[in-house]
C-alpha cells in the first residue's frame, strides 16, 4: 500500500475505469504528480515542518565523472531525476569520509558562503567546505575517493514508477487520491467527482497534520549535527 500504483488503481476504481480505458498513466500520473505537490505543500505549511533526508553517495565523482582525486566540486550530477540528491532545496550538513572506510570515520565539512581556493586537501586535514549556490551542491576537492553524506530538507521525488512509496507519510494514498480524483473531475466536468475530493481530501490531510504535529510536541530545539548523522539513512519530518 501506499505506492503510485495503489493511488493509479484506486482512481480507476472511483471513476469505473480498472481497465484504464480512458485514464491511461499519460492522463492520469501527471495529475498526480500534481497533487502530490500541492499536498506536500499544504502539509508543510500546515506543520511548520520541512522533509528531511539523510543521503550516502559512496564513491562520490563530479558531474563529468572525474574522481574525487582530480577535484570534486560540484554534485549537480546528483541532484538530476533519480539521483540521490533529487529534490534537494536547502542542504544543512554534509560529512565525508575515505571511500569505503566505516562510518565512526564520517568528519563534518563546514559550510561557506564562497568556497576557498585550496589544493585538493589530503586524508589528514581538518576541514573541508560546502556551498549552496543556484540550487547547486559545491564542495573544495579531496585528493583521494571519498564517500560523501548529505543532510537537508528534500521535496520528495518525482513519482515514475509504480513501486516507489510516497514517502510524505505511510497515511498519504488516502488524500493524495482524492486530490487526484478532484482533478479528473476538474477535467472532464464531473462535479460529483469534485465534490467527493473537497469532502475527504482535507480532512485526509488534517489528519496527518495533526499526527505530525503531535509527534514534535516535546522537542525544543534541534537535534545536534552528529545527532542528526546517526538517526540513519531516511525520510522524516521536522
Amino acid at each position: 500500500m501506499n505506492t503510485l500504483f495503489d493511488v493509479k488503481k484506486t482512481v480507476r476504481s472511483l471513476v469505473g475505469d480498472d481497465q484504464a480505458d480512458w485514464t491511461p498513466d499519460g492522463y492520469l500520473v501527471p495529475k498526480i504528480q500534481f497533487a502530490y505537490r500541492t499536498q506536500t505543500l499544504y502539509i508543510k505549511r500546515a506543520t511548520g515542518s520541512n522533509l528531511e533526508q539523510l543521503v550516502e553517495i559512496p564513491n562520490a565523482n563530479d558531474p563529468n565523472t572525474n574522481p574525487t582525486n582530480q577535484g570534486l566540486t560540484s554534485l549537480a550530477g546528483f541532484e538530476q531525476p533519480g539521483g540521490p540528491l533529487e529534490g534537494l532545496y536547502e542542504p544543512l550538513y554534509l560529512w565525508w569520509k575515505p571511500a569505503g572506510a566505516p562510518e565512526y570515520q564520517y568528519r563534518e565539512a563546514f559550510e561557506k558562503k564562497t568556497l576557498p581556493f585550496p589544493y585538493p586537501v589530503s586524508s589528514m586535514a581538518t576541514a573541508m567546505y560546502f556551498t549552496w549556490r543556484a540550487a547547486t551542491l559545491f564542495v573544495t576537492p579531496v585528493n583521494m575517493p571519498i564517500d560523501i553524506l548529505v543532510d537537508g530538507r528534500f521535496n520528495p521525488p518525482a513519482l515514475t514508477k509504480d513501486e516507489q512509496v510516497l514517502v510524505v507519510d505511510p497515511d498519504m494514498e488516502v488524500p493524495l487520491t482524492m486530490a487526484t480524483l478532484g482533478l479528473v473531475g476538474i477535467e472532464a466536468g464531473n462535479s460529483g467527482y469534485t465534490q467527493a475530493a473537497v469532502d475527504t481530501v482535507e480532512a485526509a490531510a488534517d489528519d496527518i497534520v495533526a499526527k505530525l504535529i503531535r509527534q514534535k510536541q516535546g522537542y525544543t530545539a534541534r537535534a545536534g549535527s552528529n545527532a542528526r548523522r546517526q538517526r540513519g539513512a531516511g525520510w522524516w519530518w521536522w
